[in-house]
């Protein structure tokens, strides 16, 4: 809704309404610059508001960071303070990797790994996150990650078989039959009878 709007009928005119408009214009940016102010009180929307953060934490302006990364060295170093456990260890990776993030201890090998998700994080913020593990873990312990990336892509298989088979029936005739040889046939003038058989046989 205008200003205009909220005046009576009489206000609309084309003087009045000129000013009004110029006042509606310096009303939104008032209004933008309340919610862009108030947005400065919480870390999560801080833009321009992180520099008062980062000097209150005492932490170094460092501009070739993304929001984002400044945004968790913030919430890390909030999360951080006093003794140094498994559990501020886990608060601390969950506040730069937005995600959940399981720590193991071996104890044996005096070593930990920080086991999470790593879909949504990038290479400068697992950076970050290694420089805030190694500040505030005890200095015999070696920590490690263990990156998991989840893939939400659908996968698709398939399989094929393929057979064959050789059938042979007998008796097997060759299509193609030479035969060699010579036959002689004696005959007299008595009666005689000779039956020939050629193989192989049809």
């Amino acid at each position: 809704m205008k200003l205009i709007d909220k005046l009576p009928s009489f206000y609309n005119n084309d003087i009045t309404r000129k000013i009004q408009e110029a006042y509606d214009i310096e009303l939104e940016t008032l209004r933008e610059t309340y919610d862009d102010t108030f947005d400065q009180f919480f870390v999560d929307t801080a833009t321009w508001g992180l520099d008062y953060w980062e000097n209150i934490l005492s932490i170094k302006n460092r501009f070739d960071l993304s929001i984002e990364d400044r945004r968790s060295n913030i919430k890390a170093k909030m999360r951080g303070k006093g003794t140094t456990t498994i559990e501020v260890i886990k608060v601390i990776g969950e506040a730069y990797t937005k995600t959940n993030v399981d720590v193991e201890v071996f104890s044996n090998l005096f070593s930990f790994t920080l086991s999470f998700i790593t879909n949504n994080c990038s290479y400068n913020t697992i950076l970050e996150l290694d420089k805030k593990i190694e500040e505030i873990k005890p200095a015999h312990l070696e920590h490690k990650f263990e990156r998991i990336l989840f893939n939400k892509n659908g996968l698709y298989t398939g399989a094929t078989m393929s057979t064959g088979e050789t059938v042979t029936i007998y008796p097997y005739v060759p299509r193609n039959l030479e035969s060699f040889g010579e036959i002689a046939i004696c005959s007299g003038n008595d009666r005689a009878l000779e039956k020939v058989t050629l193989y192989p046989k049809k």
